[in-house]
């Protein structure tokens, strides 16, 4: 088995080498028209069984044939494609599509699968509707039910299958209360024509009344009791009939594991932010959720568990014996720093709230992101979370950057805390926490799993079960990482991060085998483990695993394009699904190279890199113009030309085949700023000119034809950058902000047409650490002259530089920030045009305009960049 899954790998990457190897010796160049026949597989799910895999496949972009939702589009456009194991020689659709509608599944660990997996509960979206439908998997029947499910990317909106029959899921009860992002631009629409035709006829009101409440006890009660209308309805799967349970809009449906309880979050308003605290990170939600709970025998009465407290979305917690559950929630009228753990006792109806005192809860991922504490765990009757202590002030760290985001009520007036090692604690009463792992130079985060009386986590390089007590063990030694078995998407505000863990007890791991890495299965209630391949490196990228199935989807580089196949991890037999991007295979190679350099600031030095992709003809005898890729985050990772999100980001594979070479500078965030200085992108210029003349030291790239490219965040780079340093030639700045004070309050058009009530504005890009705007806290009106020596717009006088700006009318970084911009530059007369797109958002979807940009990018940079007879 071994062996032959060995010889797989070899033949996968013999394949990329070969093409590799075609590019490089001929064929066409890269163009606009390459870009708009990307394809891709989103996302790849096996039933419970294992035995059938369920595909989400984009089809070549400019097939799409609706563009309008665009948090959708590369995701939700999709066909649903079905791979039965020993029955289907390649894969095909699960049941007759419509053109011109997308298909998806649940984002959550079991992607809408029913247990049996016989059925599976499928989405479609098409004209700005989204309709819910049952799938008989092995038959491809399919049947639309006749209600408008609750769909979004912020929350868990799936099914909760009760038996291999029964579902409950939530729905809407009519337009006014839908806040789909999925169908917040055809809702736009429908809003914008009725009531322009109701001024045109004069007959109805069209003023849309928002409340500002002075704080005070209870200031935000109401608002938390605006619950949204909906109903939660029971769906008998065999018929399609079903009956409503409840009204009200839920998400997160979490059974106990005795299967007793429900427990669920129930939608209210929009919450007021906290007048006093600073925003110190991204919350999951702006709705208030109110934590509910639903005895299984009696679906019909929530019980609400507090009446003026708004819970975090991504954390209910049961115990293993069912008998406990935890919220993270906090009072409506506070921020996230006064929440605490709120556990609910199934024996008696009891509630307690957890005291953490003393320790600062650790974010997911502990990366000071988000605005609740990553997962706990109910081991000995007691609950154990990732926390750091707190040790009091820190007086020695200057740097904004040194804050680390809280969620104690120990911090007086936000000042930065001094926190010791992340460990695993139980919490107790008055601050008595027990620390768990101290024991271990190194400990995880993530938690694999948890037994009634012990966590099983991984600690100084082995999976470890450590007990309530503090005793631990080693269970299997040499684990140097986990292969999830799911991985679903959680929305984080500005995107969507992956969220990865097993489905079931069975856990699969990275095992240090010699110079290697063994996938590995290790059951921590049985203590049973198996070696299911010996060189998990050589296997390829995971896409899906199914342990109950030993299978996985793997996906292999094959040149320009991508092969997904499906290997048998019994017998090393290997099926390939899908060959995406065929047509790149003629396509002449682009090479890339790593340039290393250093930057120092304020007696700081960092090592970086910048990744250099030239055109196919460079010759380090010929000096080569080059456009720099701005993103202040970015290390410096080359963009990959067959991502299909990069079509509406801007691939810029078609401007190195013009003889660009294309620059990924690498950035360090802690450098950004000086310490002390409330400026966040003081050093962004000398850090992207460090880049600049790294490359041109080892020859790449002519130092004297160089422009910038920066989208989004990278818009706002590019703006700064030419205000600080004339030294680029050209640059073009996309759907950016300019003047920091006015987008600090920004409503873009999008949500003030669509929002049920007030919309929070753009406060959270200034105010928390986590985002590279950070102003140290500040509002500004606290510290306005901060804001306006941050702003690119009040330097609008320094720019030398030739600015392309190009801005979208229905972004929700508001148009009116560029609109601004370019009048500045006109009335001085500076070399700038400006292009905004209508009906476009956060990046184009539309094909036509695409081509467009992609088009006017190169004449701008050919213009100022090449000479007549290049």
């Amino acid at each position: 088995m071994v062996k032959a899954a060995r010889l797989i790998a070899s033949a996968l990457a013999a394949v990329a080498i070969t093409a590799h190897t075609a590019l490089a010796e001929g064929g066409r160049l890269f163009d606009v028209d390459d870009v708009l026949k990307l394809e891709g597989v989103s996302t790849a799910r096996f039933d419970p069984t294992g035995r059938i895999v369920v595909f989400q496949k984009l089809p070549p972009y400019r097939d799409i044939g609706v563009y309008g939702e665009h948090h959708s589009i590369t995701t939700h456009r999709t066909r649903l494609m079905v791979l039965r194991r020993g029955t289907d020689a390649a894969p095909r659709p699960l049941f007759e599509q419509d053109d011109g509608a997308g298909y998806f599944t649940a984002d959550t660990p079991d992607a809408g699968f029913s247990p049996d997996g016989a059925r599976l509960v499928v989405y479609r979206i098409t004209t700005g509707v989204v309709s819910v439908g049952i799938v008989d998997v092995a038959t491809g029947r399919v049947g639309w039910l006749p209600v408008d499910p609750f769909v979004s990317f912020r929350h868990d909106f799936g099914p909760l299958w009760l038996s291999a029959d029964r579902f409950l899921i939530s729905v809407h009860a009519g337009e006014r209360e839908k806040f789909s992002m999925l169908t917040k631009q055809a809702q736009m629409r429908r809003i914008l024509n009725r009531d322009w035709q109701r001024v045109v006829r004069g007959d109805g009101v069209t003023a849309k009344v928002q409340v500002s409440t002075p704080p005070g006890r209870g200031a935000n009660r109401a608002r938390a009791a605006d619950f949204r209308g909906g109903r939660l309805i029971l769906v008998d799967a065999r018929d399609g009939s079903f009956e409503t349970v409840a009204d009200g809009l839920y998400s997160a449906l979490k059974p106990s594991p005795d299967g007793r309880h429900i427990a669920a979050f129930r939608h209210g308003g929009v919450l007021q932010r906290t007048r006093d605290y600073p925003i110190l990170a991204q919350e999951m939600n702006k709705y208030r959720l109110q934590p509910v709970m639903f005895a299984r025998d009696d679906l019909t009465r929530p019980r609400p568990l507090c009446d003026d407290c708004a819970a975090y979305a991504a954390r209910i917690d049961w115990s293993a014996d069912s008998t406990q559950v935890a919220f993270f929630a906090r009072p409506v009228d506070a921020y996230w720093n006064a929440g605490r753990f709120l556990v609910h006792d199934t024996r008696g109806g009891r509630l307690t709230w957890l005291d953490h005192a003393g320790l600062d809860l650790a974010p997911p991922s502990s990366d000071g992101r988000w605005a609740g504490p990553d997962q706990p765990a109910w081991i000995g009757g007691r609950l154990a979370v990732f926390a750091r202590p707190i040790q009091g002030p820190d007086t020695t760290a200057r740097g904004r950057r040194a804050f680390r985001f809280h969620i104690s009520d120990q911090s007086p007036n936000a000042q930065p805390l001094a926190l010791g090692r992340a460990d695993w604690y139980l919490l107790g009463q008055g601050g008595r926490h027990v620390n768990l792992t101290a024991d271990f130079a190194t400990v995880s985060h993530a938690l694999l799993g948890h037994t009634g009386d012990a966590l099983i986590l991984l600690a100084d390089g082995a999976l470890r079960r450590v007990s309530a007590d503090g005793r631990h063990r080693a269970l299997v030694a040499g684990v140097s990482g986990h292969v999830p078995t799911v991985s679903f998407g959680v929305w984080a505000g500005l995107g969507v991060t992956r969220v990865s863990r097993s489905a079931g007890p069975t856990l699969a791991l990275r095992r240090d085998v010699g110079v290697g890495q063994a996938l590995y299965a290790y059951n921590p209630v049985t203590g049973v483990g198996e070696t299911l391949h010996d060189d998990v490196a050589g296997l390829g990228r995971i896409e899906a695993l199914s342990l109950a199935g030993r299978a996985a989807v793997i996906s292999a580089p094959d040149g320009y394009a991508r092969t997904l196949g499906l290997v048998d991890l019994a017998t090393g037999g290997h099926t390939t699904v899908f060959r995406l991007n065929r047509h790149l295979d003629d396509v002449r190679a682009m090479p890339r190279r790593t340039v290393r350099y250093s930057y120092a600031a304020d007696g700081r030095r960092r090592a970086l890199s910048a990744c250099l992709t030239l055109p196919p003809d460079w010759s380090p005898a010929r000096r080569h113009p080059a456009i720099v890729r701005v993103y202040p985050t970015d290390p410096g990772v080359c963009q990959d030309v067959s991502d299909v999100v990069s079509v509406m980001q801007a691939n810029m594979a078609p401007m190195v085949s013009r003889g660009y070479v294309v620059v990924q500078a690498g950035y360090d965030v802690g450098l950004l700023a000086s310490p002390g200085n409330p400026d966040p992108f003081q050093n962004l210029a000398g850090m992207t000119l460090a880049a600049v003349d790294a490359a041109a030291a080892q020859g790449y790239i002519d130092p004297d034809r160089v422009g910038l490219y920066g989208l989004s965040m990278g818009g706002v780079g590019v703006l700064r950058i030419v205000a600080d340093t004339g030294r680029f030639k050209a640059a073009a700045s996309l759907n950016g902000i300019a003047d920091f004070a006015s987008g600090y309050g920004a409503v873009a058009t999008l949500p003030a047409v669509t929002g049920r009530t007030t919309e929070h504005g753009s406060a959270g890009f200034y105010e928390s650490p986590f985002f590279p705007l950070y102003m140290g806290g500040k509002t500004p009106w606290r510290d306005p002259q901060g804001y306006v020596e941050a702003s690119p717009y009040f330097a609008v006088d320094r720019i030398t530089t030739p600015l392309l700006l190009i801005h979208s009318e229905l972004d929700y970084a508001d148009v009116g920030q560029y609109r601004q911009m370019f009048e500045a530059l006109s009335r001085l007369r500076k070399e700038a045009v400006y292009i905004e797109y209508r009906g476009e958002g956060h990046g184009l979807s539309s094909p036509a305009n695409i081509r467009h940009k992609l088009r006017t990018l190169a004449d701008w940079y050919d213009k100022h960049l090449k000479p007549a007879a290049d």
